[in-house]
């Protein structure tokens, strides 16, 4: 068996350093997220031409965000149940146009995260099914295939693995494990294929991002950002970056900058084609980094970052102009 993760078109996956996920995403002008309420429960909520947040749905808002389809018709978003003391998530997927909300799901997971197909068509659901110690082994949990158009949730009974993000090929989704090390998972007919690298070896790093339009993938080594090219079976290095402290890597949609943070959150600008620095953006929060939650995404058409910061639920979200060098608090 192998051992195998608007404003005008965002889509943000942000990991909160609490119980679970909570997750963001801009599409047609409008801010999809979760917020914390008066009674300490998670809301879904839309952020409206920067001014105006409302519930996402016309009934039944309870529940954590998680992702939205790339066509911006579905909602991925899990609820919580609490049976003997134990909170678990379970999935549900909402559409956007007839505001339908079913279970997609399984109730015996603790937490819950998501990747979507390019083309909408299908959703990868990693499901961790209990809280586990690093020192007592990786916790893979459960990872699914659920089929959007005929509503099926396929179970990979086999696959063990930390997903990654899928390739642009909208078929192959990048996985690693202890066992393995990287390894490719088409999810169309689970079939599977080892990446070889001579430099990464079965290591875990810190962070990774697939390209979009092409299958290159950066990730962080001993605290330095690289990049590679996945070709047929192998991890061939393209570039070693030498920027130390990175903890967080991001393409720009035509994969031209990585956007590189800092473990101070200064968010660093690199042409991967000239392979040079081309700027450097300061850390919008002026308290110390302990004190909240801090993510960052792409525009579009790479004019602008997104950058949110998390303060236990609280959420505020600012942007980033590089071309006027210049920040704006949205909410």
């Amino acid at each position: 068996m192998l051992m195998l993760k608007v404003f005008r078109g965002w889509m943000i996956f942000i990991f909160l350093v609490l119980l679970t996920p909570i997750n963001w995403a801009q599409a047609d002008e409008i801010v999809y997220f979760s917020q914390i309420n008066e009674d300490n429960q998670y809301q879904l909520v839309k952020l409206i031409n920067s001014e105006e947040i409302n519930p996402i749905f016309d009934a039944e808002n309870d529940g954590l965000f998680k992702s939205v389809s790339p066509n911006a018709e579905f909602i991925a978003f899990t609820k919580f149940y609490t049976d003997d003391d134990v909170t678990n998530e379970l999935l549900w997927l909402g559409n956007l146009s007839t505001q339908e909300q079913k279970i997609i799901g399984n109730l015996d997971a603790r937490s819950v995260t998501t990747i979507w197909s390019g083309d909408s068509h299908f959703l990868v659901v990693q499901e961790l099914l209990a809280i586990v110690p690093l020192s007592q082994g990786y916790n893979y949990g459960r990872i699914s295939v659920y089929d959007v158009q005929n509503d099926n949730l396929f179970v990979l009974d086999t696959i063990s693995g930390f997903p990654i993000d899928l390739l642009p090929d909208n078929q192959n989704l990048l996985l690693w494990n202890e066992i393995n090390g990287y390894i490719l998972l088409n999810i169309h007919d689970y079939s599977v294929v080892e990446l070889s690298s001579s430099i990464l070896g079965n290591q875990q790093f810190s962070d990774g991002d697939v390209a979009h339009t092409s299958p290159i993938f950066a990730t962080v080594r001993d605290g330095f950002p690289s990049i590679f090219e996945i070709n047929d079976e192998n991890l061939i290095e393209l570039q070693t970056i030498d920027i130390e402290g990175a903890n967080q890597l991001k393409w720009s949609p035509d994969d031209t900058i990585l956007s590189i943070v800092l473990d101070n959150n200064d968010i660093v600008l690199w042409d991967y084609h000239t392979a040079s620095t081309i700027g450097t953006i300061s850390n919008p929060v002026n308290d110390t980094p302990s004190g909240y939650y801090y993510d960052i995404r792409w525009a579009e058409d790479t004019s602008r970052l997104l950058i949110l910061v998390n303060r236990s639920g609280n959420i505020e979200i600012y942007e980033y102009d590089i071309e006027l060098a210049q920040m704006t608090q949205l909410i």
